[in-house]
């Protein structure tokens, strides 16, 4: 099995429900085909940089997931026939190009669906980092470098 990663983009007019149900057959097109899905992430609700069925945005999402390789061309094919699904994008990732967090286990959507938290002190600490971080100074101006003889100044009479 060859691990992949896809981008998706579906409808923002869906409610909360069918969205759930859009996922849902996204991630069973997956499963009925052999695989299982690694991580789901949902990326938020994003403007479209133009119009597809007339959606000017959409809510993007982000799914790695194992595959048999002869399988991938079905899996675009009954990705290109979902309704509610805009756009997708499926690339095969090596491995150890998948984030270790996400090679834990299967997906769970109560968790895939929520962005991690961090404490106050991880929160504070990279705020202190960036303080401390030196700031770059303006790079002091140079002459330009020519690249032939410079012409002589016009000579008034």
């Amino acid at each position: 099995m060859n691990t992949y990663e896809c981008m998706y983009i579906i409808q923002t007019n869906l409610s909360d429900e069918e969205a759930d149900k859009a996922n849902a057959r996204i991630a069973e097109e997956i499963e009925k085909r052999g695989g299982s899905v690694l991580h789901r992430e949902r990326l938020g609700k994003k403007r479209l940089a133009y119009a597809i069925a007339k959606h000017d945005d959409g809510v993007y999402h982000l799914m790695h997931f194992e595959l048999p390789p002869g399988e991938v061309t079905a899996l675009r094919a009954a990705y290109r026939l979902h309704p509610r699904l805009l756009r997708s994008l499926i690339l095969r990732r090596e491995p150890e190009e998948v984030p270790k967090a996400h090679k834990r286990g299967p997906a769970r959507p109560e968790q895939a669906e929520t962005a991690p938290e961090t404490s106050q002190e991880e929160a504070a600490g990279g705020e202190q980092d960036q303080a401390e971080a030196p700031t770059a100074e303006p790079a002091a101006e140079e002459a330009p470098a020519s690249s032939g003889p410079e012409p002589e100044p016009d000579k008034q009479e």
